[in-house]
């Protein structure tokens, strides 16, 4: 097993921090999809009754 010092601590960090846009992107991504899911899947305001009952 390598041993874990500063310099290979270093180093991994930095190829780490090459990956960092792209794990922001799918990220980001991923939400704007799980978002419009459950936009797509939920009731509409006049069919849902609590809607109605705290609104009306």
């Amino acid at each position: 097993m390598p041993s874990l010092n500063l310099h290979t601590f270093a180093q991994w960090l930095f190829q780490f921090e090459a990956y960092v846009p792209a794990i922001v992107v799918t990220v980001a991504a991923a939400l704007l999809l799980l978002c419009s899911i459950g936009a797509t899947c939920s009731p509409r305001e006049d069919e849902d009754e609590v809607f109605h009952r705290h609104v009306f």
